[in-house]
């Protein structure tokens, strides 16, 4: 190597050094050349070392200098460059060689004694010296400064955004906190607490999915009585099971019992100023009546002059009641078939006589005049006694009336919370089962939130349209599952097998919280010996 090479390699490694101290230190090596001469060139390069070495004593030096405490560094690392002109001859830059191979100086310093920035001087020996011995005496300076009893052994400061802070924290688990939400159980590792939100994320429709006996009715009736207490929001709740009746009739809430048999009427044809979405409250009726004859004479099977015919009868039995202001007499189902019989075409005493079991027959609970509360700030519309053939015409008329309450409280500037217990049952019909959809789709532009509940998820996600629902999801608590809906649920929603193990063969109230793509695990206790307890359980013997 020339004195040429070698000087370039110096110049490459010195060259993050201040101005001053890169013209100070390239000045020092040359003059150091040229006090030894051409012919002791090789010499002097087997003395100072390689281009890299000369560099990083020089550094080391300057860092030396800066904290101000040599000694605390090493104490065989002291050496720095020999003085220039020193070589041979005397000169004003004494030197020696130490016997370790090491040159040690008391002449080379910055010019007038400028003070340099520790915290540059000590990056810029940093990014030089990382590979040397030296600097593990650095490394224990460093670890004994971030390690937490307060002392600080380097003299240097780094400042850290959050998200760069993050990565130097070994964080296991995921948290779910916010402000003004509602207590959903408490994080699975963690221990903290779970509090989250639902009218803050983009779409705040949730599903709770588990078998039998996992905690979907209990954390939904703690979801209930936390809103009941803690908003003015109204609580409209769809009951094929009968769970709920007991809790809401604690609430001061109505209890609507739907059945063949029961004293209890809602009116199909219910209707006020209020129904439908800022449209002609007539022509949202007329597209009901529709669906509702659709449903009771075979899907497709209405024909074109039918629905005229439907259409025709619809404002003629409406025609007085609008005309009076919304006030008076509702008509019903049997207003209908007396104006459909009345009709000349043959097409609608056909729409009469294929109706008749559900208006003048024994199946005609939805043909007669409402005598329930329907305007109640909590509804239990118990739906479990209404039997096969009644029970697609009465999921479609209680939709009716829980979305037309819906656009009601949206008009009022109040929020709406649906529970549907069982909800697969809604997709065993085609019309109920598009009811629904169309109300979870629009139901968040109304300030409405769709809560889904059911156990039969194999079932459940045999429907295209299920499927679609619960993948768009935001919020979702999944409880313990059976095998086959667990590998479905994993693919469809990209849970990992360490996630699966918090839904397999665990107790009540375990499960998962997806919440705005965040996956937590969770577990969820109550007090039993309480009479709020004894309100949501549905273990027999408990209630």
């Amino acid at each position: 190597m020339t004195r040429k090479e070698y000087m370039e390699q110096l110049k490459k490694y010195l060259k993050r050094l201040p101005k001053e101290d890169y013209d100070n230190a390239i000045e020092y090596f040359s003059e150091y050349f040229d006090e030894a001469g051409p012919e002791n060139e090789q010499q002097v390069m087997e003395e100072l070392g390689q281009p890299k070495e000369a560099a990083r004593e020089l550094l080391l030096n300057l860092l030396q200098e800066s904290v101000g405490d040599s000694k605390d560094i090493t104490e065989e690392k002291t050496a720095a460059l020999p003085a220039a002109g020193s070589y041979y001859g005397e000169s004003s830059h004494a030197h020696s060689r130490t016997d370790s191979g090491n040159l040690s100086t008391t002449g080379y310093s910055t010019s007038a004694g400028k003070k340099r920035s520790p915290g540059k001087i000590i990056l810029l020996a940093f990014l030089v010296i990382c590979a040397s011995p030296v600097s593990i005496a650095l490394q224990v300076d460093g670890l004994n400064t971030v390690l937490p009893y307060g002392l600080r052994k380097i003299d240097a400061v780094r400042t850290l955004t959050t998200e760069s802070t993050a990565v130097l924290i070994p964080f296991h688990t995921q948290e779910i906190m916010q402000p003004g939400g509602i207590y959903y159980g408490q994080n699975a590792v963690s221990k903290n607490m779970l509090v989250a939100d639902r009218r803050k994320l983009l779409n705040g429709n949730s599903f709770r999915l588990g078998v039998s006996g996992s905690g979907k009715s209990f954390s939904a009736k703690e979801e209930i009585v936390d809103l009941a207490l803690s908003t003015e929001d109204d609580i409209l709740i769809l009951d094929p099971e009968s769970e709920f009746a007991s809790l809401v009739e604690a609430l001061n809430g109505e209890v609507i019992r739907i059945s063949a048999t029961s004293d209890t009427h809602l009116n199909a044809l219910d209707m006020d100023s209020a129904y439908g979405n800022d449209r002609n409250p007539l022509i949202e009726k007329s597209e009901f009546i529709l669906s509702l004859f659709e449903q009771l004479v075979g899907a497709g099977n209405l024909s074109a002059k039918e629905k005229s015919i439907l259409d025709r009868c619809t404002a003629d039995v409406y025609r007085d009641y609008m005309r009076g202001g919304y006030k008076g007499q509702v008509p019903t189902l049997k207003d209908l078939y007396r104006q459909l019989m009345l009709q000349p075409e043959e097409e609608a005493r056909g729409l009469a006589l294929s109706s008749e079991l559900f208006i003048n027959g024994s199946l005609n609970t939805f043909a007669q005049e409402t005598n329930v509360n329907t305007k109640s700030r909590i509804i239990d519309y118990d739906i479990r006694e209404l039997g096969e053939q009644l029970m697609p015409l009465g999921m479609l008329v209680t939709l009716d009336s829980i979305f037309n309450r819906v656009i009601q409280n949206w008009k009022k500037g109040k929020t709406t919370w649906i529970f549907a217990d069982e909800f697969y049952l809604l997709f065993r019909y085609e019309y109920s089962a598009d009811f629904f959809y169309r109300l979870y789709k629009r139901i968040r532009k109304y300030s409405g939130f769709v809560t889904g509940l059911t156990q039969n998820v194999e079932e459940l996600l045999k429907s295209d349209t299920a499927r679609l629902m619960l993948a768009n999801s935001e919020f979702l608590i999944l409880l313990n599952q059976a095998t086959t809906d667990r590998d479905e649920l994993a693919a469809l929603l990209n849970i990992s097998d360490n996630q699966l193990s918090y839904i397999t063969n665990v107790g009540a109230g375990h499960g998962l919280i997806r919440c705005s793509g965040n996956l937590v695990p969770f577990e969820n206790s109550f007090p039993r010996n309480t009479k709020l307890y004894r309100l949501m359980t549905t273990k027999p013997g408990e209630g």
